[in-house]
C-alpha cells in the first residue's frame, strides 16, 4: 500500500485544480513557498496538522475528505 501522502497530494491538486488555483496563489494563501506545495502534491512530504487544517480551509473542503485515513482491516 502507497503511503497516505501521495493520496492526499493527489487530493489537493484535484481539488486546488477544481478551484483553479496555480501552486503560487495557493502557498500565497497559505504563507508557505511554491515549493511546499508543489512537495505535498508529488507526495515527497506530507503536511503538517498545522497546514492540514489551513489547507482544508482554503480549498473549501472537510479537512476529512481531503485527508481520509486509511480504512482499518477487520479480522
Amino acid at each position: 500500500m502507497e503511503p497516505l501522502r501521495y493520496q492526499w497530494g493527489r487530493n489537493i491538486r484535484k481539488r486546488r485544480q477544481a478551484m483553479q488555483l496555480t501552486q503560487r496563489q495557493l502557498a500565497d494563501l497559505l504563507g508557505v513557498d511554491q515549493g511546499a506545495v508543489s512537495g505535498w502534491e508529488i507526495g515527497r512530504n506530507g503536511p503538517s496538522d498545522r497546514y492540514k487544517i489551513a489547507l482544508a480551509k482554503a480549498l473549501e473542503i472537510d479537512a476529512n475528505l481531503l485527508f481520509p485515513l486509511p480504512s482499518q482491516a477487520v479480522a
